[in-house]
């Protein structure tokens, strides 16, 4: 999501009433935010006056955060492939 943590927050009902729908049709299911990520690597090659605001904050996200939420996502694909292997 492009949004930052607190912005993803006003998601939380939608991403809720979703999660429900699938696990109605599909049985369990997993959310995983990955929150305030990187339109571009490189902001100062297009011309985003909006975005040019965030751009370090979420720059310092993508190096610090985004690694850490793609092993939550790795581990998530692990535990799906596991449930059905079973």
């Amino acid at each position: 999501m492009g949004v930052d943590d607190q912005q993803a927050s006003m998601f939380a009902q939608i991403i809720q009433l979703h999660e429900g729908l699938f696990s109605f049709f599909f049985g369990s299911c997993e959310t995983m935010l990955s929150t305030d990520t990187l339109h571009v690597e490189d902001y100062s090659k297009i011309v985003a006056d909006m975005l040019e605001k965030s751009a370090d904050r979420k720059l310092k996200h993508w190096k610090e955060v985004f690694p850490k939420d793609c092993d939550k996502a790795f581990e998530m694909g692990t535990r799906f492939g596991q449930r059905i292997a079973k």
